[in-house]
């Protein structure tokens, strides 16, 4: 078996360009989409594939496209990394296997935004190499390492962590994936898929509510990434964004 796998990637934000760079020097990059939109990487990855003359494309829909899916042989591997768009299965079928990082223990949390819901109902953290399937995020599991949440974690925090993890995980374990070393798994239950729009009803805090503290906290929280506060609660006709900082004294 050839250790130097044929590769199409499908990338998105920093954990992408990590894996390109690491691919790069293991595998064969045949070919690299690139998400631009909100890609806060789109710039480092586009000078990386120029300067290593890797073809690339920034049309996410540039294998839809049937003369360019024409072009496509002797595939190994397509990987998506934090892709959010669907891959049809005609364009599947064109490799021989398939992995995507997505940043939660599933079954649990398929969908968006997993790391807000892991601090607001404290499911079960973690994150999962497995491949591509006909659903989101329901394909047979490559390998997955769970992750702690603390009560001191906010959206960014928690988010940062769970990358750091999944690109160690792919690091230690691409050798024994592509090499067949490792079998995938069936998921054994499939559990609800988290829509965008999901996290909307955790953002406006009811000033006249009784909440427990622990979830007043972790509500707000969950909703805190970076700079930015999706928080909020309304008075006097006016909105107000809400930030917390909850650290160890």
């Amino acid at each position: 078996m050839k250790s130097k796998k044929n590769i199409i990637l499908f990338l998105n934000q920093n954990i992408g360009l990590k894996v390109l760079m690491f691919l790069s020097r293991t595998d064969n990059i045949i070919f690299a989409v690139v998400k631009k939109k909100n890609n806060f990487f789109y710039s480092e990855t586009i000078t990386f594939l120029k300067n290593n003359k890797i073809q690339y494309s920034i049309n996410e829909k540039f294998f839809e496209n049937k003369n360019n899916l024409k072009k496509i042989s002797d595939i190994d591997f397509i990987i998506t990394v934090y892709w959010p768009h669907f891959i049809k299965s005609n364009f599947l079928e064109k490799s021989k296997s398939s992995l995507n990082f997505h940043p939660s223990f599933l079954p649990f949390n398929r969908g968006w935004y997993p790391h807000v819901h892991n601090i607001i109902n404290g499911s079960k953290a973690g994150v999962s190499l497995h491949q591509l399937s006909n659903k989101f995020d329901n394909g047979n599991i490559w390998s997955q390492k769970k992750v702690i949440v603390k009560i001191e974690d906010n959206a960014s925090t928690l988010h940062e962590r769970l990358g750091k993890e999944i690109f160690s995980l792919f690091k230690n374990k691409w050798s024994d994936i592509k090499n067949g070393k490792i079998k995938p798994t069936k998921q054994v239950r499939f559990l609800k898929f988290n829509s965008k729009k999901d996290i909307d009803k955790f953002d406006e805090i009811d000033l006249y509510k009784k909440y427990k503290a622990i979830d007043l906290i972790k509500k707000i929280s969950a909703r805190n990434f970076y700079d930015k506060s999706f928080s909020f609660f309304k008075f006097g006709g006016k909105k107000y964004k809400l930030h917390i900082k909850v650290s160890k004294s």
